[in-house]
């Protein structure tokens, strides 16, 4: 009976130690499933992370590469006084088409920072350090691209630009103002006084040199000179003076004839001196058959005009049959009166009322005069070293352009009219 009992204890015994593995493995291959779990899961996060950080990287690529092309070489030079908003630095700096939305540009002149609402004005011979800083927000990075450039302020060697002058011609005993008409204009200083050399004596018939002298803030000169004629009266004029003071009702009929008479020969010399004076439509004409005549200047005029927008990076300008006929016309009356201004002669108001009479529109507009250059390279090359008319020459704002050219006395004139 022992022997029976112990049997049936091993069994026991045997039975206990079978279910204790039996859990055991249980519990070991749940935590190996959980473990399988986790490092599959490890490797799909890890995967898609990666993912997403080459997509990240590609974009960051992408914006930076965008912001290094926005960022242009400045190679302008100017001169002493040259003023300039934030706007207009950043136009020369920074091709904003190139950058994304809502990128953040800071500019600095002499480590100085220039704030939307603020010019800058270049009164310094020298060099000025300009920085641009390009930042774009993404999620929680900033990306960021600086350029450094120079700009060299050169002194102002720009002579200014007297108008108006033109020979005179009194009579003995008339009186004579000889500034009356004649204005001076420098590019960086703006309107100048003109000072007279040189005196009419209106009690002696004779002719006189005048000489007119314009001088800028940078002591550049331009002197122009011009003859005031001083002519004897006429003998029946001292006539019709003396019978004038009779009272006779015969004299009186009799000067009435004569004064007719020497007003006709008065309104004859008065034809002779404005005969280069146009009626709007002779204007047209002239302007329309110098644009003719002179096709190969003002080809070339456009030419060179588009090189330097190319270079600057700006769009080509549009070569425009109307803007060229007013640009013409503008050349032939500035010629013809001696009136080489931005106001046209004879009262017309300003240079831009000419475009109302060709027909032409715009929004923007721009005009560039020269004279005197012998060629449109010279012109050209003329305004191009001018900060004022490059401007004209470069802006974004303009799209058309009409060029006028026209000789007069051996002297060429040149015009340049822009539309947006």
């Amino acid at each position: 009976m022992a022997k029976e009992e112990n049997v049936k204890e091993e069994k026991v015994e045997e039975v206990k130690v079978e279910k204790g593995n039996n859990k055991a493995l249980i519990i070991v291959g749940f935590l190996i499933l959980i473990l399988a779990i986790i490092i599959v899961s490890t490797i799909l996060i890890c995967g898609n992370n990666k993912d997403i950080e080459q997509k990240n990287n590609k974009e960051e690529n992408e914006i930076k590469q965008s912001q290094e092309k926005a960022l242009i070489e400045f190679e302008e030079n100017f001169t002493i006084g040259k003023e300039m908003s934030y706007n207009e630095l950043i136009s020369k700096l920074v091709n904003t088409n190139q950058i994304k939305e809502n990128t953040k540009i800071t500019l600095k002149v002499n480590d100085k920072e220039i704030t939307e609402d603020e010019k800058y004005v270049f009164n310094e011979i020298g060099k000025y350090k300009v920085d641009v800083k390009l930042e774009y927000k993404k999620e929680e990075s900033v990306i960021i691209n600086e350029k450094s450039s120079e700009i060299n302020i050169m002194a102002d060697r720009e002579k200014p630009v007297i108008s108006g002058i033109s020979d005179k011609t009194i009579t003995v005993g008339d009186k004579i103002d000889l500034k009356a008409g004649i204005t001076a204009e420098d590019s960086v200083d703006g309107k100048l006084d003109v000072t007279i050399e040189g005196k009419v004596d209106n009690k002696k018939a004779g002719k006189y040199d005048i000489k007119v002298i314009a001088t800028d803030k940078s002591g550049n000169k331009q002197e122009e000179t011009f003859t005031v004629t001083v002519k004897e009266k006429k003998k029946n004029e001292t006539a019709n003076k003396t019978t004038n003071t009779t009272a006779t009702n015969k004299t009186t009929n009799t000067n009435k004839t004569n004064t007719n008479k020497n007003t006709t020969t008065k309104t004859t010399k008065k034809k002779e001196q404005t005969k280069k004076t146009f009626t709007t439509s002779e204007l047209i004409a002239a302007g329309k058959s110098a644009k003719s005549s002179y096709r190969t200047q003002i080809n070339a005029v456009f030419s060179y005009t588009n090189k330097y927008r190319e270079k600057a990076g700006v769009e080509k300008l549009k070569l425009d049959e109307t803007l060229s006929t007013a640009a013409c016309m503008r050349a032939v009356e500035m010629a013809y009166s001696g009136n080489f201004s931005h106001t046209r002669p004879d009262g017309k108001g300003n240079c831009f009322t000419v475009l109302s009479e060709v027909g032409a529109n715009y929004g923007y507009v721009g005009e560039n005069i020269a004279m005197g250059q012998a060629s449109a390279k010279a012109a050209t090359e003329w305004w191009r070293n001018s900060s004022g008319h490059y401007q004209n020459m470069i802006s974004s704002n303009f799209k058309k352009i009409g060029v006028g050219a026209f000789k007069y006395n051996g002297k060429y004139y040149w015009v340049q009219i822009f539309t947006d």
